[in-house]
């Protein structure tokens, strides 16, 4: 993650859910500047507006719009910035919400800091790892059956990473264990190369 902060386009009509979020954020070892939107319409005039977003983090059921549509909708106001899907649909829908150009999902089911962070983090350094060459890696565009299996280690690392955080809260004795550190990292690293080689080119 940058030293720098970072500025965040919350997009999220439920009150309860941009509290919850600011709070994860107000808590992170990073620095956020958090802005809200409460519509996709808002959204769009922010990012026409103010060009010095580093990230959007997208709910994809809003007021005036949902689904897929919220996605292409952000993409077209804005064809850089990074979008991280806040979504409590089905791991399954990930590969449809990656070739609609986000970037990066997080389940709000079982969400905290840490995932939030690790999430934004993969957007905007997904290669920051020192033994990871970015410049020796130029994946070709995905097909159908590379965004499937995109997908899938997307799914597993979240899955893995929600069970490393779920063993570190309910058993703190084993919290700082080398071996729930090591599968935490690598989750992590999972996801970063996942998102890399998902992202639209």
């Amino acid at each position: 993650m940058p030293t720098n902060t970072a500025r965040l386009l919350l997009v999220e009509d439920q009150a309860n859910d941009v509290e919850i979020t600011r709070k994860w954020l107000e808590k992170s070892s990073s620095r956020f500047e958090l802005v809200v939107a409460s519509s996709l319409s808002e959204a769009i005039s922010h990012l026409k507006t103010d060009l010095t977003f580093d990230t959007v983090l997208l709910d994809l059921g809003l007021p005036d719009g949902a689904g897929l549509n919220n996605i292409r909708m952000i993409r077209e106001a804005d064809s850089n910035v990074p979008i991280v899907v806040l979504t409590g649909w089905d791991d399954a829908f990930v590969n449809k919400m990656l070739s609609a150009g986000a970037q990066n999902f997080l389940s709000k089911n079982g969400a905290d800091t840490r995932l939030l962070e690790d999430a934004i983090s993969a957007v905007l350094s997904p290669m920051a790892s020192d033994d990871v060459n970015p410049e020796a890696i130029d994946p070709p565009r995905l097909q159908v059956d590379e965004s499937l299996t995109i997908a899938c280690l997307l799914e597993l690392s979240t899955q893995l990473r929600l069970r490393c955080s779920d063993l570190a809260l309910n058993r703190p004795e084993i919290a700082t264990s080398p071996e729930l550190l090591e599968a935490s990292e690598l989750a992590k690293r999972i996801h970063q190369l996942a998102q890399r080689f998902g992202s639209p080119k």
